[in-house]
């Protein structure tokens, strides 16, 4: 993700005249990075109220769906025996067989009633357990962090 490579084309989102990569979003034991973005571990303000909030939900849709998949087949779930090697065709034709069953309504039983009540994730505040970054990378990656708190707070309420 450093050296832009992951992606294709590396495509950027301008907003407030800061460019925004691709990124993936982190716990609070990660760190804030250009690439990687976290909680604000004590949030000051609405603005950075909202962005963990809209930060939580995502999170909370995304653990949900790693359930499914984990439900419908459950060897993700336990120790992996396979060569190396295999372990991401393994995976990728899990998610590709996932996303079929998804499409065409295959639920699983068990774990459909289960998801349906599953109540969203509270708003976790963490401690801010990020190593000592050079300056310059922290406040690029701040300022990632400030302009899509203000995308959020000005666009998605």
């Amino acid at each position: 993700m450093e050296e832009g490579t992951l992606i294709p084309g590396n495509p950027m989102f301008q907003y407030g005249g800061v460019s925004i990569p691709p990124l993936i979003w982190g716990g609070g034991a990660y760190p804030l990075c250009n690439w990687l973005m976290k909680l604000y571990a004590v949030p000051r303000n609405d603005r950075e109220r909202h962005y963990n909030k809209v930060f939580n939900r995502t999170r909370n849709i995304v653990e949900r769906a790693f359930g499914r998949l984990k439900a419908r087949f459950r060897r993700l779930s336990v120790r992996m025996e396979a060569h190396i090697q295999n372990v991401n065709s393994i995976i990728a034709s899990a998610v590709i067989l996932h996303n079929i069953c998804e499409k065409k309504k295959h639920f699983i039983p068990d774990e459909d009633t289960e998801f349906q009540n599953t109540p969203p994730i509270a708003e976790i505040h963490v401690p801010d357990l990020e190593p000592t970054r050079g300056t310059r990378e922290r406040m690029e990656a701040e300022a990632i962090r400030s302009a899509i708190a203000d995308y959020l707070f000005t666009h998605l309420k």
